[in-house]
Parts: structure tokens; sequence; C-alpha cells
């Protein structure tokens, strides 16, 4: 049996969305809790996850390109999978509303046959 391509882009697309969607209320519910312990906001930054995971970013010795590679990763982690899952959901809903126009229209043309 064959699967349908669309249909796997939309669920590929609805897991991807989903997955960093929870990746980034995790981080964001990591960072409640441990405001309610300390009464201090952690600020997480893109920095911070590389770091974390092993990934460091060195210096290009041009001034400009380092300003804005510097410039990114300090922009809040929680950013990225929020960005991410939102762009996983807006794609698996502009598969499936492609999809289900064209069923529509393959409806229409079979009832006015």
């Amino acid at each position: 049996m064959a699967t349908d391509p669309k249909r796997a882009d939309y669920l590929f697309a609805l897991v991807f969305g989903i997955t960093f969607t929870l990746g980034w209320v995790g981080i964001l519910g990591y960072q409640c809790l441990a405001w309610l312990q300390t009464a201090h906001w952690p600020e997480l930054m893109i920095w911070d996850g590389l770091t974390k995971i092993g990934i460091h970013i060195d210096t290009t010795g041009w001034i400009g390109l380092d300003t804005i590679i510097w410039w990114f990763l300090n922009l809040p982690l929680s950013l990225v999978p929020f960005l991410l899952g939102m762009l996983g959901l807006l794609g698996a809903w502009c598969t499936y509303s492609e999809e289900r126009s064209q069923q529509r229209w393959i409806s229409e043309l079979r009832r006015h046959r």
C-alpha cells in the first residue's frame, strides 16, 4: 500500500510542530519553576543551549560578522523552539488546507458531471 505524499508531509509537519512547541513549553516551564524557587528569572540564551550540548562558537575575526553572530546567540533560547514549532504547525495547516481544497474541487467536478 503506497503512502500518500501529501498525508506524509502533513504528518511530518504536524509532529515537527508539536515536538518543538512542547520543547518551548518545557523551557518556559523550567524558567517558571526556577523563578518560583528563587524569585529570579533565569535568562537562557541560545548561546547557553549550544554550550550545554557541547557546541562552541569561535570568533571569525570579522567585527561586523561577529556582532551579528553574537546578537543572534544572545536571543532567548525559548525563541528557537517556539519559531520552529509555529513553522511546523503552519506547514501542517497549509498542507491540510490545500488537500481539503483539492478534495472539495474534485467533489464539485463529480457533482456537475
